[in-house]
C-alpha cells in the first residue's frame, strides 16, 4: 500500500535533514528552509486579549486584500479588534500555522517592519 505524503511530512523531513547537515558542520539553517514563516520577538507571541477572527480564502483573493501581490496573509487590527486573512495550506513556501503565528504578532503589536 502507497502511503500519501502531506505537507506536515514534508517539513518534518526536511528538518530533519537539515538538523543532521547543521550537526556535522554543513550548513546554516534559515526559517524559509524548514517551512517556517518569519516569526515574532517571544513578547509577541501570546493570545489575543481582543476579538480575533480568522479567515481563510483563496490566494487571488488575499492577495487582492493584503495589497501585495507576495502576500500569503495579513492582519488589520483595529481598537480591541485583530482580522487575519491567510491563504490555504500548500499556496505558500511557509506552514499555514507558522503563518499564523506570524500574524498574531502583528496583532500583538509587532510592527509591520518586522523589527523588534
Amino acid at each position: 500500500m502507497k502511503l500519501i505524503e502531506t505537507p506536515k511530512d514534508d517539513v518534518r523531513e526536511r528538518f530533519i535533514l537539515l538538523a543532521i547537515l547543521v550537526l556535522i558542520g554543513m550548513t546554516e539553517v534559515t526559517e524559509a528552509q524548514i517551512g517556517i514563516a518569519p516569526q515574532p520577538p517571544s513578547r509577541y507571541t501570546h493570545k489575543y486579549q481582543g476579538k480575533l477572527s480568522v479567515t481563510t480564502m483563496p490566494l487571488d483573493r488575499v492577495k487582492i486584500i493584503c495589497r501585495s501581490a507576495q502576500a500569503r496573509g495579513c492582519a488589520f487590527v483595529g481598537k480591541g479588534h485583530c482580522r487575519i486573512i491567510l491563504s490555504p495550506e500548500g499556496t505558500s513556501m511557509f506552514t499555514y500555522a507558522s503563518r499564523l503565528r506570524h500574524e498574531l504578532g502583528h496583532c500583538n503589536g509587532w510592527s509591520i517592519g518586522h523589527g523588534p
